[in-house]
């Protein structure tokens, strides 16, 4: 999503005291550090409000904050009409279009399958 390769370098060559909670994780779900790593880095990552500059701009839905609606608005893409009409849509339509969040944030991953299914 949005984690860099350099993040993923940065936290694999960083020097950890206690490595402990990712040892538990590569053995219990026979994943890599990489992924753990890059699992941990995305979630905290989509759980932070960031600026509107930095939203994707490729048909990615995101939240978004906008004080001239009441807060947060979820569930919406970027769209562009012409070069000067641009704006934020909801993604199964829904409450405005919105043209000038100051905010987005990145949607959660979907909640795991509960009983096999």
């Amino acid at each position: 999503m949005f984690v860099t390769e350099e993040q993923i370098a940065a936290a694999l060559s960083a020097d950890c005291n206690d490595w402990s909670v990712i040892s538990y994780l590569i053995t219990t779900d026979n994943a890599t550090a990489e992924e753990v790593i890059r699992a941990a880095l995305t979630a905290a990552l989509t759980s932070i409000w960031r600026p509107i500059e930095e939203a994707p701009r490729d048909g990615t839905p995101v939240d978004l904050w906008s004080p001239e609606h009441g807060g947060r608005l979820t569930n919406y893409r970027f769209r562009k009409i012409t070069k000067d009409n641009t704006f934020f849509e909801p993604v199964n339509g829904g409450y405005t279009c919105v043209r000038e969040p100051t905010h987005f944030m990145p949607l959660p991953a979907p909640p795991a399958a509960v009983g096999g299914g």
